[in-house]
């Protein structure tokens, strides 16, 4: 016989929304949030409310909790429980706003709901749009050079918004010298082409690869050619 756990099973909200009324077995307080309890029905945590709406709505075991009621607490349930969701992300990883409302949609939040608590977040500091834009573009510039294409697109696919892009890469390439980042590259892709192909093969692969790690054409191609210069000696 399988032995049952004793720790309640997690449910989600979702699961009561237009089901028959269910009784009320326990609140219990949330370890990690003080101001909230968890509403159980059946050993089972169907959701979160603040012990203020506990204390209005008169919630204790043995309450029905039926449509109507379910109804007039359903916005903060969701609400509450995607906080809860994003609170745990935000200590396990730094997150754009944007970035965070896409993860909690992603884990079955509805976008409403992810778009307030990312909201909410950022009020309190918690997120920083330009603050991870400049940790982003410092970071990837000193694993390797990289050109504003490239640093552009990261930010993009971050969440991160064009102001808070442009003031961060503006920032980070300012005292650089792009040609002299992109010979580094160039130097490196050339001795590597050059064991197995013919000149013209490196140069246009090299490019390539300049390309990709977001330089422009033009900057490309003048690393490519100082880098060919120095191999062919």
């Amino acid at each position: 016989m399988t032995r049952r756990s004793s720790k309640p099973t997690v449910r989600h909200w979702e699961d009561l929304r237009g089901s028959e009324a269910r009784t009320v077995t326990a609140l219990r307080a949330v370890r990690d949030d003080p101001e909230c309890l968890w509403v159980l029905c059946d050993r089972n945590r169907v959701g979160l409310l603040g012990r203020e709406t506990v204390a209005r709505l008169g919630l204790r075991a043995g309450s029905i909790l039926d449509a109507a009621l379910i109804e007039r607490v359903d916005a903060e349930v969701r609400w509450r429980l995607a906080r809860r969701d994003a609170v745990r992300m935000l200590a396990a990883r730094s997150y754009t706003r944007r970035g965070l409302a896409d993860a909690l949609v992603r884990k079955g939040h509805e976008r409403a709901d992810a778009n307030g608590v990312a909201g909410w977040a950022a009020d309190r500091g918690f997120i920083d749009d330009a603050r991870f834009a400049e940790v982003l573009v410092r970071n990837e510039l000193a694993r390797r050079p990289a050109g504003r294409g490239l640093l552009e697109s990261k930010l993009r696919a971050k969440g991160v918004g064009p102001e808070d892009a442009a003031r961060a890469i503006d920032n980070a390439l300012g005292p650089r010298d792009e040609l002299e980042d992109a010979i580094r590259i160039a130097r490196t892709a050339v001795r590597s082409l050059s064991r197995s192909h013919q000149r013209e093969v490196v140069q246009r692969r090299a490019v390539g690869r300049l390309g990709r790690r977001g330089f422009s054409g033009e900057v490309a191609r003048r690393a490519v050619e100082r880098a060919l210069r120095e191999v062919s000696g």
